[in-house]
C-alpha cells in the first residue's frame, strides 16, 4: 500500500508530467530565459501556526500592478512569475493585525522569500516591516550574479559598455584567444569571456529574454542597452533550471527599464580628448604626433505614465562619436624598391635575376642555385609587373629607422546611435503587456581596411556598418491566482557591410585591371590576398566588399502553477533562423603567393613580370549560402517545499537543434555509403537529391536526443535563512 505521502509525491510527478505535455502541445532557440521573478512565504500566527486560506497582496510601488493569492493549509503562499520591481507585501486576515512588508526588492530570476508573522488585533491596526528582503537564496541549487541598477549607474565603465560589468563576477576570465574588448560596441565588440572554465563561446546573452547574440560567431552582441536604460542583469554561471537553454557556460539575462507613476528625465555628456594624454614613446621617438583620441558620449532618456497606473513608457537616446587613434607599425619597402631599385638601403635580400646565370660581381657572389643580379640593382622598366607596382601603392613610405621601418597613429572614427523604446500596459487586474524595441547603428571608418585581418598598417580604406535591431512583446495573463501564462514574441538581428569608400576605390579598380583574370571580375573587387610567407612584410589583404544578414524570430511561452507545496513551470519556444553570409572572402582574386627562392628577395618576386606566382587561386563569383535553421525546446520543472528548511527541484528540458541547411540549395555532402569506386562523385549528395539519400535538406541529421535533466536542493541549515547548503547538476546544451 502506498502512505499518503508516497501518493503525494507520486501525484505531484504525474502533475509535472501533465503539464510538461501541456506545454508540448501548446507552445510551438535561442534564448528562453526568465524576466520575471517569485515572492513567497509563509503566514504564521503568534504561535507559529500556519493560517491558511487567507489572501496576501502583492503591490509594485512604482506602477501599482497588484497580485492576490491565497496561502494553503499550512498557511505557505506563492506569487510566481511576477514582474520585477519593489513590493508591498501584505495580509489581513481577520482577528490579526494588518501586516505589511514594504520596500521588497525582487530581482530577475529570484525566489524571494518574504514570511509574515501576525499579531492578535484590529484589522485597522497595521504592523509595517520595511526593507526586509533575504540576501540569501534558500530556494534553489544553482549558483548566479546579480548586477544591480546601482552597479550599474555607479561602478566605473570605460566606453559605458555594460558587458564589463560581468568581469567583476566570480568565476568570469577572458576566453582562449584573451580577445575581450571592455570599451567595445559593434564589430568592435569581443565577449568572449569564460565562465567558470567554460567555453568562451557557449554563453548566452539576452536582453528582457530576447537572444542578443551575432549567432555567427558567437562572441559579439547585437545591441548594447544604454546604462541609464538597464533595470539590472542576473549571469546565471552554473546549475541552472530547466527554463533555461541555449547555453553550456552562461546566461547573462539583462532586463531593461520601465516607466512607472513619476516622470523622470536625464540627459548628460561624457568627453574624453587627447589633450589630455601624453605621447606614446615610440611615436614620441619617431618624431609623430601624439595618437588622436576624440570620445563624446551624449545622450538623454525621460520616462513616466501615459495613463496613471496603466500605461507608462520609458524612452532613450544615445549618441556616441569615437575618433581612437591606433598606434601602428610595420616593416615596409623603401620607395626605391617599390619601383624596382634595389641599389640602395635594402630592407631584405639583394635580388638576382632567376632568367641568367653567373654571378653577382662586384658586391655579389657566385652561385651556381642564382642567376645574375639586375644591372645596377635594378630590375629594367619593361620587366615590371603593372600588378606588383599597383599593389606597390598599397604600402606606406618608410619613417623610421631599424627593421620595423614605419611607424604611425592611424585615426579610426566611429559613430553610433541607439533608439530605444518600451512600453508597459495593465491592461486589467489579470493582464499586463510589455512592449519593447531597441534599434542600434554602428558606422566605422576602418584605418586598416581589413576585417579581421592582421595588415597593421592602412591597405584601402574600407567602410563598416552594422545596424542591429531587437525587438519583443510579452503577454502575461494570470489565469488563476496560482496560474500565470507568459506569451513572448521576438525579432532581433543585425546587418554587416563592409565596403571599400571613395577614398580607397580608385586604387582598388586599378589593382584589379592589371590582373589578367580568368573570369570576369566581381564588382567591388580588387586587392588580392598577398601572402610572401618570410622576410617579415605583413600579410596583404581586404576585406572587403563583404555583407552578412542575421534575423532570429521567437515565439516562447511559459506556465506557471502553484499546487500546494510545488511550484511548476513548464513551457517551450519555436524559433525559425536566418543567417545570410558571403562564404568565399571578399576578393574575386583570392591568393597571390610569392617566395623569396627564385630571386632571394619577396619585393622583387611580386614585381618581375616575367616570373610566374608560386599560387594563384580566383574565384568566379561571390557565392552567398542562405542558412536557415529552426530549434525546438520545451521543459518542465517542480520546486518543491518538501519542509520549511528543505526545497527541491526538478526539471527536465528537451531541445531539437535541427542542421542549417541552405535556401538556395547550394549545399553538397560526401556520404561514404553511397560511394562507388566506379564513379569518383558517387557520395557527393546534392541538397536536390536530399530525400533520394534518406536525408533532410541540411544533408545532415538531426540530433533528437537534446535530453537534459536538471536537479538542485537548498537546504536551510538553521531556519533562519542565514545560512544555506545547496547543490546542483545538470546536462546543458547550446548550438556551436
Amino acid at each position: 500500500m502506498v502512505s499518503k505521502k508516497g501518493r503525494h509525491v507520486l501525484g505531484s510527478l504525474l502533475y509535472l508530467a501533465a503539464i510538461l505535455l501541456l506545454s508540448l502541445s501548446s507552445t510551438v532557440v535561442q534564448a528562453q530565459t526568465s524576466t520575471v521573478g517569485n515572492i513567497n512565504g509563509t503566514v504564521r500566527d503568534p504561535q507559529g501556526a500556519g493560517v491558511p486560506k487567507t489572501d496576501v497582496v502583492l503591490k509594485e510601488e512604482r506602477t501599482g500592478f497588484i497580485r492576490t493569492v491565497k496561502t494553503d493549509e499550512n498557511g505557505f503562499y506563492s506569487a510566481p512569475s511576477l514582474p520585477i520591481g519593489i513590493y508591498t507585501v501584505s495580509v489581513s486576515p481577520q482577528g490579526f493585525k494588518k501586516t505589511t512588508n514594504t520596500g521588497v526588492e525582487l530581482h530577475v530570476s529570484e525566489s524571494l522569500v518574504i514570511n509574515l508573522a501576525l499579531q492578535i488585533g484590529e484589522v485597522t491596526e497595521t504592523v509595517t516591516v520595511t526593507g526586509e528582503t533575504p540576501q540569501l537564496d534558500t530556494t534553489g541549487g544553482k549558483v548566479s550574479s546579480l548586477v544591480s541598477e546601482k552597479q550599474v549607474k555607479e561602478l566605473p565603465l570605460n566606453g559605458r559598455n555594460y558587458a564589463a560589468l560581468v568581469t567583476t563576477i566570480p568565476g568570469v576570465s577572458p576566453g582562449e584567444g584573451g580577445n575581450f574588448a571592455v570599451r567595445g560596441t559593434g564589430l568592435d565588440s569581443h565577449v568572449d569571456m569564460s565562465v567558470n572554465g567554460n567555453q568562451s563561446n557557449g554563453n548566452l546573452w539576452t536582453v528582457d529574454g530576447v537572444n542578443n547574440m551575432d549567432v555567427g560567431s558567437n562572441a559579439t552582441l547585437l545591441v548594447f542597452p544604454s546604462i541609464d536604460s538597464i533595470q539590472e542583469f542576473r549571469v546565471e554561471r552554473n546549475s541552472f533550471s530547466a527554463e533555461f537553454g541555449q547555453a553550456q557556460g552562461a546566461v547573462i539575462n539583462l532586463i531593461t527599464k520601465g516607466g512607472g507613476n513619476q516622470y523622470h528625465g536625464t540627459a548628460f555628456e561624457f568627453l574624453r580628448n587627447d589633450a589630455l594624454n601624453s605621447t606614446d614613446f615610440f611615436l614620441n621617438s619617431a618624431r609623430q604626433p601624439k595618437q588622436k583620441l576624440r570620445y563624446n558620449n551624449f545622450g538623454f532618456n525621460f520616462n513616466g505614465p501615459i495613463l496613471k497606473d496603466r500605461i507608462f513608457f520609458f524612452w532613450s537616446e544615445e549618441w556616441r562619436r569615437e575618433g581612437r587613434g591606433t598606434v601602428l607599425s610595420a616593416k615596409v619597402p623603401t620607395a626605391q624598391e617599390r619601383v624596382g631599385n634595389f641599389s640602395g638601403a635594402l630592407t631584405a635580400g639583394r635580388p638576382r635575376d632567376p632568367f641568367l646565370t653567373g654571378g653577382c660581381d662586384p658586391r655579389g657572389t657566385v652561385n651556381g642555385n642564382f642567376g645574375a643580379c639586375f644591372p645596377n640593382d635594378t630590375i629594367p622598366a619593361n620587366r615590371l609587373s603593372p600588378a606588383g607596382l599597383a599593389i606597390m601603392k598599397i604600402f606606406p613610405n618608410p619613417n623610421n629607422p631599424g627593421s620595423t621601418n614605419w611607424i604611425s597613429s592611424a585615426l579610426q572614427p566611429v559613430a553610433t546611435r541607439q533608439d530605444s523604446i518600451r512600453g508597459d500596459v495593465i491592461i486589467n487586474s489579470k493582464m499586463n503587456l510589455m512592449v519593447r524595441f531597441i534599434n542600434e547603428t554602428w558606422d566605422r571608418k576602418n584605418a586598416s581596411g581589413n576585417f579581421w585581418g592582421d595588415t597593421p598598417f592602412p591597405t584601402l580604406s574600407s567602410d563598416w556598418n552594422q545596424p542591429s535591431k531587437s525587438f519583443a512583446v510579452k503577454l502575461s495573463t494570470t489565469l488563476t491566482s496560482s496560474t500565470v501564462n507568459e506569451f513572448q514574441f521576438s525579432r532581433s538581428g543585425n546587418d554587416i557591410f563592409v565596403t571599400t569608400n571613395q577614398a580607397g576605390q580608385a586604387l582598388n579598380d586599378e589593382i584589379a585591371s592589371k590582373f589578367p583574370t580568368v573570369f570576369p571580375r566581381v564588382k567591388g573587387t580588387g586587392l588580392p590576398t598577398v601572402g610572401w610567407g618570410t622576410d617579415g612584410y605583413p600579410t596583404l589583404w581586404h576585406q572587403a566588399p563583404w555583407d552578412n544578414h542575421q534575423d532570429l524570430w521567437v515565439i516562447k511561452d511559459d506556465l506557471s502553477k502553484v499546487w500546494g507545496s510545488h511550484s511548476f513551470k513548464a513551457g517551450g519556444l519555436f524559433s525559425h533562423n536566418i543567417k545570410n553570409e558571403l562564404t568565399t572572402g571578399a576578393s574575386g582574386l583570392s591568393t597571390v603567393q610569392s617566395a623569396n627562392g627564385r630571386t632571394g628577395n619577396l619585393i622583387s618576386e611580386l614585381l618581375l613580370k616575367d616570373l610566374p606566382l608560386t599560387q594563384y587561386t580566383e574565384l568566379d563569383r561571390q557565392e552567398k549560402v542562405l542558412g536557415r535553421w529552426h530549434d525546438f525546446e520545451f521543459y518542465g520543472t517542480d520546486t518543491w517545499k518538501f519542509s520549511p528548511r528543505l526545497t527541491l527541484t526538478m526539471g527536465m528540458r528537451w531541445s531539437r537543434y535541427s542542421p542549417t541547411y541552405s535556401d538556395n540549395d547550394r549545399v553538397s555532402n560526401y556520404v561514404l555509403s553511397r560511394y562507388d569506386g566506379k564513379n569518383p562523385l558517387s557520395g557527393l549528395v546534392t541538397a536536390d537529391k536530399a530525400s533520394a539519400a534518406g536525408l533532410p535538406r541540411s544533408l545532415v541529421k538531426p540530433y533528437n536526443a537534446g535530453y537534459q535533466p536538471r536537479v538542485g536542493i537548498a537546504w536551510d541549515l538553521f531556519g533562519d535563512g542565514k545560512t544555506a547548503l545547496r547543490l546542483g547538476a545538470g546536462r546543458f546544451m547550446s548550438r556551436s
